[in-house]
């Protein structure tokens, strides 16, 4: 696939190292679940969210809060 072009670098570095990302909190977002969603697991969402095709997740969540429960 990365011959072909058909890599994102930076998605695929993402989801390489998403267990060992180093979160800067000073610009992170609350957390919109604190009660269901672990800061671990924001912490990871919310570097995903910095990247272009991902922004769309942070409106999606103050839209669909139960859906994102439910999932």
């Amino acid at each position: 696939m990365d011959t072909e072009n058909r890599i994102n670098h930076e998605e695929y570095q993402f989801f390489i190292r998403a267990n060992t990302l180093t979160i800067d909190r000073e610009t992170q977002f609350p957390n919109p679940f604190p009660i269901w969603l672990p800061e671990t697991r924001w912490d990871q969402m919310s570097e995903l969210i910095r990247m272009a095709d991902y922004r769309f997740l942070r409106d999606s969540f103050d839209q669909f809060p139960k859906d994102w429960k439910e999932w």
